[in-house]
């Protein structure tokens, strides 16, 4: 409006015709006022472009939106992934390690295990074999006992290292940490200067070293090859014949077939049945499980062998750990709601067992491989509320119990070890 004014209007009202020079210099005027409006305009608007912008709250980024529900969830959500991820490869690794190797671990160690704490040592001037034992276990471990009761029945000498169940210091220079597992040396072999073995399933051992007794003419590494180990699809170690006891040559093996075979069915009822009712009646309530713990502590004298704290730890926190466990393994393995009264109905098929052997034990007149597997997980109970409820119940089984603990204490089965002399 301004330029109309000032230029336009005189123009317009002038009744003379514009010169050439007087038309130029109006539009040149014309276009410098023009240009000054467009910069004006311009400016205002980034002013107020800028004004707006700076008025309009930021937007947070997307990070600082979400909740921090939503952020645990996500960190949680990749620790159980990187988890999976690195299991998966851990697992795939193994598969093919064991792919190209074909078997499971060697029992032959190429260094000595290094010097443990030995617990007790069980020495027996008969015991000729020569073999050298340490036995690596929980005191009450229903397996552990079970070992240590064939151990005992038949006289062999041996170490006990006893291996702290929270921490287990005492097996970490081996990968293989369940327990039991025994240390054989064998001195003066074909082998070298000494053979050190690392046996482990407590029925495997059992079945070696029962094969050992009753082959005079087989080493202990032959009597191996008939045990091969390999890794399942959840790279835990199997063995096969692992309830098998090998006779050879020996013609009482044909007299007696069934009676073996019947041994070897109850040794794995034992292993695959029966103690697994143990744990939910010895861990059924808190004070079950503190009242057991409170005994472990006192039978295996961990005071002597480990720290108080350590000590503690293994009291309480085991027993709310076994609790737990307890529960779970009742349901799975289908136990009735109060598993006092799964035990009470598979103690009852041992006893009715006793019977149909028309004998004190199970093998007859003499114990077998399956009356020292039904003590030996029995005794690793025995100062807890359900096995005095169990021997209540059952007498006939409070019996065979204390029977067996009398052939056990006096090594009935020595005469055997003492026959066999040296084992190589």
């Amino acid at each position: 409006r301004a330029f109309q004014a000032q230029h336009c209007a005189p123009a317009v009202c002038s009744p003379e015709p514009l010169s050439h020079s007087h038309y130029h210099n109006s539009i040149t005027r014309h276009s410098t006022v023009q240009q000054q409006l467009y910069r004006a305009v311009a400016t205002t608007t980034r002013r107020q472009f800028h004004s707006r912008n700076y008025e309009k709250p930021k937007e947070k980024p997307f990070y600082k939106r979400i909740s921090r529900e939503m952020k645990f969830a996500v960190g949680v959500a990749s620790a159980v992934a990187g988890y999976l991820i690195y299991n998966d490869y851990r697992s795939e690794q193994k598969r093919l390690s064991l792919a190209i190797v074909g078997t499971g671990d060697s029992p032959v160690l190429e260094t000595r295990p290094p010097d443990q704490k030995i617990a007790r040592s069980i020495h027996n001037p008969k015991d000729a074999s020569g073999l050298k034992l340490t036995l690596y276990q929980y005191q009450t471990c229903p397996f552990c006992c079970k070992l240590r009761v064939f151990l005992d029945y038949y006289g062999f000498s041996y170490d006990v290292v006893e291996v702290n169940s929270v921490t287990r210091a005492q097996t970490k220079w081996t990968e293989y940490k369940k327990v039991p597992f025994l240390v054989v040396e064998i001195p003066g072999t074909d082998y070298g200067e000494s053979t050190i073995l690392q046996l482990k399933d407590s029925s495997l051992i059992i079945s070696v070293l029962s094969s050992a007794l009753r082959n005079p003419g087989e080493s202990l590494m032959n009597l191996l090859d008939s045990y091969p180990s390999r890794y399942n699809e959840e790279n835990k170690l199997e063995f096969s014949n692992r309830f098998n006891v090998m006779y050879g040559d020996n013609p009482d093996a044909l007299i007696h077939l069934y009676d073996i075979q019947e041994e070897r069915v109850w040794r794995k009822w034992v292993d695959d049945v029966f103690v697994h009712v143990l744990s939910p009646n010895v861990y059924r309530t808190p004070t079950e499980a503190l009242q057991a713990f409170t005994w472990f502590s006192e039978v295996g004298e961990w005071e002597k062998l480990f720290p108080v704290w350590e000590r503690l730890l293994v009291i309480y926190f085991g027993a709310s750990v076994m609790w737990i466990i307890g529960k779970k393994l009742k349901r799975k393995y289908r136990l009735e709601s109060d598993p006092r009264r799964s035990l009470y109905k598979e103690a009852k098929k041992w006893t009715n067992l006793i019977a149909s052997a028309r004998g004190t034990f199970a093998g007859g007149e003499r114990p077998n491989l399956a009356d020292l597997s039904m003590y030996g997980v029995l005794m690793a109970i025995e100062g807890c509320d359900a096995f005095q409820d169990v021997m209540e119940e059952n007498k006939k089984l409070l019996s065979w119990f204390t029977e067996m603990k009398i052939r056990v204490l006096r090594r009935d089965g020595e005469q055997i070890l003492v026959k066999r002399c040296t084992i190589r």
